[in-house]
Parts: structure tokens; sequence; C-alpha cells
């Protein structure tokens, strides 16, 4: 268990959860890194993930459910939750539907009318429409895992939205 911090274990010593985060797929598209760790009073199990997820517009909608999955399928939670995090002061994370791209694109041009580009704001960066957008969408979701993977409505989809791209963002995800 080279790399994995198991609590009340020590190197060498066979683990409880022998397939802990090394199962998560290191060629998983935008998979940065992988931390594991074991809760032996309560037995669980938990997981660290970020995802690495480039943007191309100044504002977009990104679907990052895929990428989520990816990540999960191979960990050894099979059911719990994931926490969905950006660490990003003008990026949001939201759930909504993924079947219809029009979806996504009525929501960011909503959006683009409530929140403009140029208003009479104070901050002098010069995104202050950004954001009030993240703020408004928010930078975590809880959700339910089964079956190592995201237990989400069929017509449901995970989005990173961007405000300030394009840039590089930061998912990160703890699974427990």
């Amino acid at each position: 268990m080279r790399g994995a911090f198991l609590a009340g274990s020590s190197y060498g010593e066979p683990a409880k959860y022998s397939r802990c985060c090394f199962s998560v797929q290191p060629n998983c598209p935008g998979f940065t890194g992988r931390r594991c760790r074991a809760d032996t009073e309560k037995g669980g199990i938990a997981l660290y993930i970020e995802l690495s997820i480039k943007t191309t517009e100044r504002e977009q909608f990104v679907n990052i459910t895929e990428k989520i999955n990816a990540a999960l399928a191979g960990s050894a939670i099979r059911e719990g939750c994931c926490t969905v995090f950006v660490s990003h002061t003008t990026a949001a994370v939201t759930v909504n539907e993924d079947a219809d791209p029009c979806v996504m694109s009525d929501m960011l041009s909503f959006l683009q009318k409530m929140v403009p580009l140029r208003g009479e704001y104070t901050h002098r960066e010069g995104n202050s429409d950004a954001h009030i957008k993240a703020g408004l969408l928010g930078c975590s979701l809880h959700l339910i895992i089964r079956n190592n993977i995201l237990e989400l409505g069929t017509w449901q989809g995970v989005f990173l939205a961007e405000f300030d791209g394009p840039r590089t963002r930061q998912v990160k995800l703890w699974v427990d």
C-alpha cells in the first residue's frame, strides 16, 4: 500500500481496504492527484481527488460528470457521498440538465443579463461580474454515490461554471 495513509496500520501491513485509492484510474482525463485514508473508528474509507479542468471561454459551462464518474469508478467506495468543491472565487459548480445544451446556454444568457460584464462595480480588477455570478451559483455540491458513480437524475449533469476564463480550474472531490 505504498503512497496511502491508512490510519492504524503500518507500512507493509495488509490494509482492510486493499483497493483504497490506488484503483482510481491514473489516466483519467483531468486527474491530477489522489490521497486516501481509512477511518478505523468507523471502519470507513475516504478519498480525495483533484480534477484539473481547462476552460476555453471567458464564460462557459463545462460538463464534468464523466470526469467525476471516471475518478469514482475505480475507487473502493461503492456507495456514499461526494462533495464537489471548486476553490476559485470566479468559478462555480452546479447540477442542471445535460441532455439539451440549450439549457446551459439559456442559463448563461440569463446570468449575463442579470449581472452584466460592465456595471457600477467597485472591484478594480474588472471581473466583478464573475465574482457575483460565482457567488450566486456556489462553490460546492454534495452528491450521492451508488455503484461507484454519481446518483443523478435522468437528465442531470454536473457542470463547472467558468466566469473569468479561459483558465485551468481545480475541482476537488471528497468522497466518503
